[in-house]
């Protein structure tokens, strides 16, 4: 081993950590908004995006101009065979909504969630807050993860336990530093310039 070669960063104290989305479920709030969707289980809303399909456990969703099924940036919802689009005169309260993602306006079907999962979801990317994109190589399964209707999913976030990590965060940097400053204070003192 080369005696003057750098060492490796996590023998200085600090290592690269690599970013890791937390896919586990947060709780369901009930709505009773029709077009509020959770899905309960390992799965994925498909969205229609600019450059490709998307994915989001966010189902909450409403309708453009035109009866779309849209999410709340305007992207459309996925139904397997292209957007899901409601009937002109269809009223957003009589929509009813199987399990499985089926939408029925009385006893008619108007169209299906499209809902994937995938093998390693930590593979997906980010793509702005809720959103998230496959790698080229990836490719989704469907689901078996349930709808639940006039529901939406929750952050898994809980926010005391986030605030708990950042001030021990906090305590180890100040005791880390705190540290530093007195070995460069005692360096300080034990070394003095030669012939003085």
């Amino acid at each position: 081993a080369d005696p003057e070669a750098e060492p490796p960063l996590s023998m200085m104290g600090t290592a690269a950590v690599e970013d890791i989305i937390d896919f586990s479920p947060g709780a369901f709030v009930q709505t009773g908004r029709p077009l509020d969707f959770a899905l309960q289980g390992e799965g994925f809303f498909v969205v229609e995006g600019p450059n490709g399909p998307l994915y989001t456990r966010n189902g909450v969703f409403t309708l453009d101009a035109e009866g779309q099924l849209v999410t709340m940036d305007g992207l459309p919802v996925s139904g397997g065979n292209g957007p899901i689009r409601l009937p002109p005169e269809t009223v957003t309260h009589e929509l009813k909504v199987t399990t499985d993602g089926r939408l029925l306006v009385g006893n008619l079907e108007v169209g299906a969630l499209e809902i994937v999962t995938f093998e390693k979801p930590d593979q997906l990317l980010p793509v702005g807050v809720s959103l998230f994109q496959a790698p080229e190589d990836v490719t989704p399964t469907q689901s078996e993860a349930v709808v639940i209707n006039g529901s939406h999913e929750k952050s898994n976030v809980s926010p005391v336990l986030e605030l708990v990590r950042m001030i021990e965060g906090m305590r180890q940097y100040e005791a880390a530093s705190n540290a530093l400053k007195s070995i460069t204070e005692s360096v300080q003192q034990n070394v003095r310039p030669a012939g003085g």
